[in-house]
């Protein structure tokens, strides 16, 4: 029996799956994070990577049902030298899923977010969060504080960021915003200056992410 009909397929099909994972691209962002000691917000669009000499510090990865990600200015150990007004750094061990269809209420002009308090998720046990600001950090689970995920979802077709500094068009794979706030069960958070945390509030869009 030939078989180079066979193997010529299965050629066609390997170059196929390496074009294709060349074509995605590297991981993107596009959001804010704020910080409350100092209280200022933090900007962010860019690839992600691995390097403090990047336009953006960090990762996304869809791992089984749990989103992961890390987004700042640089690594933790680096953002005291950097002259920026509010140097951040946010990571988050996991965000559980599986997401929800849809971003965008599309009833209002422009279309904005979906923000329906009734959704909300708490944050539990199983996600673990580190801010750091240039002079201040703290490290706490979910279950130490009041944290919401007021949604993480993916978009419909044809569901864009609708942003007027952004390219016309720019696509995303996954939105997530979360807020938390005041410490519950009388456990309180501090800063490495001794100053009591108050909140932060992240919303981030990915795209390309592992």
């Amino acid at each position: 029996m030939n078989k180079t009909p066979q193997i010529l397929f299965l050629v066609f099909i390997a170059s196929l799956v390496v074009s294709c994972d060349e074509s995605k691209g590297a991981a993107f962002v596009y959001g804010h994070i704020e910080i409350d000691p100092p209280g200022a917000i933090a900007d962010f669009e860019g690839k992600l990577e691995a390097s403090d000499n990047s336009p953006v510090y960090g990762k996304c990865t869809m791992d089984g049902n749990k989103f992961i990600f890390t987004v700042g200015h640089a690594s933790t150990g680096e953002l005291s030298n950097l002259g920026v007004d509010a140097p951040t750094f946010l990571s988050i061990s996991g965000i559980p899923g599986p997401p929800s269809k849809g971003v965008y209420d599309l009833t209002q002009t422009p279309p904005s977010p979906i923000d329906n308090p009734t959704t909300y998720k708490k944050l539990g046990a199983g996600v673990k969060i580190w801010a750091q600001t240039k002079e201040d950090k703290w490290t706490f689970a979910g279950n130490e504080a009041d944290c919401d995920l007021e949604l993480f979802a993916i978009p419909k077709d044809g569901e864009v960021i609708f942003e007027e500094n952004l390219d016309l068009n720019k696509t995303f794979d996954y939105y997530v915003r979360l807020y938390c706030s005041s410490v519950i069960a009388s456990k309180e958070i501090s800063t490495i200056k001794g100053r009591r945390f108050n909140f932060f509030n992240a919303e981030l869009y990915f795209e390309n992410c592992n």
